[in-house]
Order: C-alpha cells, then sequence, then structure tokens
C-alpha cells in the first residue's frame, strides 16, 4: 500500500500541461487552439482518467509488472474530428492527451486513434518549425499559426521555408510525425583504445553494459565497453543508462530536450544505451541507432562495466535450454526478475551473456543490447563454445 501512495503522489505532483510560454497563454479559444495542435483524432472517441491500484491478491499485473495495475475510467466523449496535443505520458496501450472543450483538459486514449497532421520546415536560421498542415493552404490562418506556435518575427522566415528555402516533411501515422532532425540522428563515431594506446574508429553492433560487439574495417570482434570512447560529458557513474519504462514499455527518444520535442522513436525498457550528456530533466543519449534525448526518469544509469555498487564483477555465461547450448529452443528474457513480468523478446541456446546477479530463481544479465532477466535454470556458467 505504501508503494501505491508513493506513486499516487508522484502523479498528483506532475504538471501535464503545454509548454508554458507566450504562445501558451495566446491559446484562449477552440480558433486558436487548432492553429496550434499538431496531432488530431479523426472519430469520436471516450476519454479515461488513469488510476493506479494495488491487486488485492498480491498477483501481477503484465501491463505494469507489477502488484499493481492501471484502471482506467470513462469521463469524457470528444465528438470527431478534434485536435490535440499528446503530453508524453503512456500507460498500456493507451496515451495522454490535452484537448479543447470549453478550456484545456487532459485524459487518456487509445494510441492509435491519434494520427500526426504536423508540417516541419527548416528556417535559413536552421530552426526547424512545425505546423498543423491544415493551415498551410490559407495565407491567414498559416500566419497566425506561426505567431501563435512561435512568434511574429519568424513569420517571414516560415513562409520562405514554405515556398522552397527550407527543407519540409509531412507527418504520418500515429503518434509522430515523419521528420527526424539530422543533428539527432544517424551514426555515433566510437573509437576503441588498443593495448598500447592507440585508438581506431569502430562501428558498433551490440551495445552491453559489460562488452559489445563491435567491427573493425571487416572483422566483427567483442571488447570490454570500457575499452570504448564516444565523447560523454557524463560523470563515470553515468557513461551509460538502461531505459526504464515498467508502465507502458517504452520511452520516448526525442530530438530536443522537451516534451514538445519531435519524437524520433521510441526505445523499449531494458536497451541499453550510450550516455553523451545528462541535463536537468532530460540525457542526451545514443539508443538503437540514434542520438537524442530521453527523460531521465526513464533511465537508470550505470557506470561502464555495468556494475552496481556492492556487486561483484560479471562473468561470462550461456543460455541454454534443459542444459543444452546447441539446442534450437529459445529462451524468454524478462523486464524485471518475477513471474508474469514483461517479456521483452527471446534468444536461442547458445547465446553468450554477462551475469551480474543471481539468486535461486532468477539472472541478471547483459545479452543482445538489453540488461533483463532469465530464470535460473536456462543459464550455463561455462565458457566452452556452443557445440556444432
Amino acid at each position: 500500500m505504501k508503494r501505491l501512495l508513493s506513486l499516487l503522489c508522484a502523479m498528483a505532483l506532475l504538471v501535464l500541461m503545454l509548454p508554458a510560454g507566450a504562445q501558451a497563454a495566446e491559446i484562449t479559444s477552440a480558433e486558436s487552439w487548432d492553429l496550434y495542435c499538431l496531432y488530431l483524432i479523426q472519430d469520436s472517441v471516450p476519454i479515461y482518467e488513469l488510476s493506479i491500484q494495488e491487486i488485492a491478491d498480491g498477483t501481477e499485473d503484465l501491463a505494469t509488472g507489477t502488484d499493481l495495475t492501471y484502471v482506467f475510467t470513462p469521463i469524457d466523449t470528444i465528438a470527431s474530428p478534434i485536435r490535440v496535443m499528446p503530453t508524453g505520458e503512456r500507460a498500456g496501450d493507451k496515451m495522454e492527451v490535452a484537448y479543447w472543450k470549453g478550456s484545456r483538459r487532459y485524459g487518456y486514449v487509445d494510441s492509435s486513434v491519434v494520427i500526426s497532421t504536423a508540417k516541419s520546415v527548416t528556417g535559413s536560421n536552421g530552426k526547424t518549425y512545425e505546423l498543423p498542415s491544415h493551415v498551410i493552404s490559407n495565407d491567414a490562418l498559416l500566419r497566425r499559426s506561426i505567431m501563435i506556435r512561435y512568434s511574429e518575427e519568424e513569420v517571414d522566415i516560415v513562409l520562405a521555408a514554405l515556398t522552397g528555402e527550407g527543407n519540409s516533411g509531412e507527418g504520418e501515422g500515429s503518434g509522430s510525425s515523419s521528420w527526424t532532425d539530422p543533428q539527432s540522428a544517424g551514426t555515433m563515431t566510437l573509437t576503441l583504445t588498443d593495448e598500447d594506446g592507440t585508438e581506431q574508429a569502430v562501428t558498433l553492433l551490440t551495445l552491453g553494459t559489460a562488452v559489445s560487439e563491435i567491427q573493425v574495417g571487416g572483422e566483427k570482434m567483442t571488447v570490454p565497453t570500457a575499452s570504448l570512447r564516444w565523447g560523454s560529458t557524463a560523470p563515470e557513474d553515468k557513461q551509460l543508462a538502461v531505459i526504464t519504462a515498467p508502465r507502458g514499455g517504452e520511452a520516448a527518444l526525442r530530438a530536443k530536450a522537451s516534451s514538445r520535442g519531435q519524437v524520433l522513436q521510441k526505445c523499449q525498457t531494458n536497451r541499453i544505451a550510450l550516455v553523451l550528456s545528462v541535463g536537468k530533466s532530460y540525457t542526451r543519449v545514443y539508443c538503437d541507432g540514434l542520438v537524442g534525448y530521453i527523460r531521465n526518469s526513464s533511465l537508470t544509469f550505470l557506470p561502464v562495466g555495468g556494475v552496481k555498487e556492492g556487486e561483484s564483477a560479471p562473468i561470462p555465461g550461456w543460455i541454454s535450454f534443459r542444459g543444452r547450448l546447441n539446442s534450437k529452443n529459445t529462451v524468454n528474457i524478462r523486464q524485471i526478475g518475477k513471474n508474469g513480468s514483461r517479456i521483452l523478446t527471446d534468444f536461442i541456446a547458445g547465446t553468450p551473456v554477462m551475469v551480474f546477479s543471481q539468486s535461486d530463481r532468477w539472472v541478471e544479465i547483459d545479452v543482445g543490447g538489453y540488461r533483463a532477466y532469465i530464470l535460473n535454470e536456462y543459464l550455463t556458467l561455462d565458457s566452452a563454445e556452443p557445440d556444432e
């Protein structure tokens, strides 16, 4: 019950609102709201209120991986179509949005009904501007939308970009647009430090907190992660991170250190990321091939090597099936070491792992870019290669 109360208190402290500032202050009517919003719900849908309740019998909820469960209560219905702004909060298959109904309100809807209508352009000043696509063909609405979202001084810059002086992209799909900030995407430059102190550029294939798979030239090899360098300014105990998203199972990787930042992709919980810099609320990371920003609350920081305080150094092992390493069977890895915990993916027997901690039933491991858990019975602490 104490865990439940603390979670509810934390939720109450969250200020779920659109970014403050001059443009937000101008949103005082349904008309100005429509000129501001970048997302649309086309059909009439129910709006839900979220509460988190403790499961009476102590069993675990598959969505949360804990003895707490999401409870969604209908509180409203919105007519179609309606323009909304996601707040970035997700719970299971639902997402929280802000909408206008006499005033700005908040509630959860099915994620699948939220569609991006954003058009993005890059101005001559290098700044990227996002606008609702429905205003583009109406000069008067377009100018008002630019002033609401940005400023009167930037109107000419955005108009010039829309006529071909900047790059643009139409948004599509559920919950995000297709545009990607070129400074936030792409590849990372990593270097490998040899025993003699020389450095050479490498390609990261699979990141682990203890060891990582890289490619040098045409050769693949596994090396200690501590031998890699990636230009991080983070403290030594925060140069790696594990995505921690127990509720929705994913964390948003954004183009900017803000809830308004474009969502580049969703990073699965328990994935391992390189930390580039740590900010007050957001951390800049490299995760699954992209560079972007993730909320600090969605990360568990680790030192290079991945050893938490009080733990011993990791030891190598193998995923096995009934003690066999050459089996074609696969084994599930889970979010936490508990029955009913979220299944992240599976790996075939014979897959190498690094073992960090063991209990009588569960083992915490690094495997395939995840920091996760398997049952003890599926681990073999054996330095031998799998049988051919």
